[in-house]
């Protein structure tokens, strides 16, 4: 049985986390993290995210609960996520990060721990916006220089990075010749809600 912790338990992408894992053969839900501030500490995990109680607390230190999962799920902040993978990497854990928003800076720290440990980042890990990572790449391949290309994303309200990750890895699958504009790896924007 693979035990899973779930930083940022309480968010969106959190409390579906902790759905999938409890849905998840081979999987149960070991530990999960809130902010040290936040009002949820000691609330059962799961009755937050709606699947009953499960016996699991929150906590607002993965560095308590270090000894009660084997891999540790982060879909929160850049800053949270860069110190939750150096005590993972001291203490032989692995782990799945959705966090987007990352400088260059940053995402060059995060790949430094590739060598270090188990881990697997996606600015998005849908099937579906994958498999148009997959195409949007074989159609620059076969349509050439002839081709402008604006992407345009829509997000609920609360979205806290704009571009989006996943609108950043599809302009970085582009040529340049599309007209994709490019300033420190990242797109010219207008943030419009």
């Amino acid at each position: 049985m693979i035990r899973v912790a779930v930083a940022g338990a309480a968010g969106r992408m959190g409390k579906a986390n902790i759905q999938a894992v409890e849905a998840a053969d081979g999987m149960q839900l070991g530990a999960a993290i809130v902010s040290p501030q936040s009002s949820l500490i000691g609330a059962d995990a799961g009755e937050l995210a709606g699947v009953g109680k499960l016996g699991v607390t929150l906590s607002g230190s993965l560095e308590s609960v270090i000894n009660d999962f084997d891999v540790l799920i982060d879909f929160t902040s850049p800053q949270v996520t860069l110190q939750n993978m150096a005590l993972c990497a001291e203490n032989g854990k692995r782990i799945v990060i959705g966090t987007t928003g990352l400088t260059p800076e940053e995402r060059a720290e995060l790949d430094s721990y590739a060598d270090k440990m188990p881990v697997v980042f996606a600015s998005n890990m849908s099937v579906g916006v994958n498999l148009s990572f997959k195409l949007l790449a074989m159609a620059a391949k076969v349509l050439g220089d002839d081709y402008d290309v604006e992407i345009i994303e829509t997000h609920h309200h609360h979205k806290v990075d704009s571009p989006s990750g996943t609108a950043l890895s599809m302009g970085k699958l582009l040529p340049v010749r599309w007209g994709v504009i490019y300033v420190n790896v990242r797109f010219m924007a207008v943030k419009v809600r």
